[in-house]
């Protein structure tokens, strides 16, 4: 199901287990998301993400 297209997710502190499923469940079903988080793991949680097909406002550096 596409529940989320046009629609934008944050997800704050997106570098836990609990925390990465939580960001990409809304990016399975369409959503643009933000990752965001206080360490550099957020990057591969965004990676992972765009990897899958998700989407991203910004390029992952």
């Amino acid at each position: 199901m596409r529940r989320f297209v046009e629609k934008l997710a944050v997800s704050t502190g997106g570098d836990g287990d609990i925390e990465s499923t939580i960001s990409n469940r809304p990016a399975d079903e369409g959503a643009l998301v933000v990752v965001t988080d206080a360490n550099a793991a957020a990057v591969e949680v965004a990676a992972t993400i765009e990897t899958r097909g998700g989407r991203l406002p910004l390029p992952v550096a």
